[in-house]
């Protein structure tokens, strides 16, 4: 960068003010007013995940809990009979993420809403029909919480082929808050438990074939 002194006697009818040059103060005092003060600036913010932390699965409570439901598993008795008994168990003012296929949201929003989940704690996020989701939706991520700030994440392995199970973490970050992220691992979020131990918190347990061991 040129010195702006010199520019200025080697350039004497050069613009006052170039994209180089810092403010000029009118005085020590002015000067004084516009720098002391920028300790009061936020910090700014930095993009993308800092510490990210495991959510437990056994400590602390449920606030709010994704369900995927696939038009497939509305059919028929059983699959919806456990749904709405999972769903009743849970209790009022817990927050639900509802990943469903757009038809049949007027099938399953009752199941909500008859047994006391109020509209606004409901978050529909809908794919198209031909999106082939299951309802083992969970294997394709791990939920994680941003330490640095208390953001929510659902945290993809490097790759998941199974459906169309791998786009339910995006869809989900189109419609709230929750983020998506992606980490350069193998893993399959439905067989993992988080618990913590002396070693600290957020140590991860894994299961085998869906069995807590």
């Amino acid at each position: 960068m040129a010195n702006n002194q010199l520019y200025g006697l080697l350039v004497p009818d050069a613009p006052l003010y170039r994209r180089t040059q810092g403010d000029e103060y009118q005085s020590l005092l002015s000067m004084a007013r516009a720098t002391t003060n920028r300790f009061l600036v936020d910090a700014a913010a930095i993009p993308g995940l800092q510490t990210p932390e495991l959510v437990s699965s056994f400590s602390g409570s449920i606030e709010q809990i994704l369900f995927c439901f696939p038009k497939w598993a509305l059919q028929g008795v059983e699959y919806p009979q456990a749904y709405r008994s999972v769903i009743s168990a849970l209790r009022v003012g817990t927050k639900f993420v509802i990943v469903h296929h757009e038809s049949t949201r007027p099938d399953i929003e009752p199941w909500f809403t008859s047994v006391g989940h109020k509209p606004e704690n409901l978050l529909f996020v809908g794919l198209p029909g031909y999106v082939n989701l299951t309802d083992w939706a969970e294997d394709a991520y791990v939920s994680l919480k941003d330490a640095a700030d208390g953001s929510s994440y659902l945290t993809e392995p490097w790759e998941f082929l199974r459906a169309g199970d791998a786009l339910i973490a995006d869809a989900v970050e189109q419609h709230s808050n929750i983020r998506a992220t992606q980490a350069p691992l193998i893993f399959q979020g439905g067989n993992c438990l988080v618990g913590s131990d002396r070693a600290g918190p957020g140590n991860l347990y894994s299961t085998l074939s869906g069995v807590s061991v």
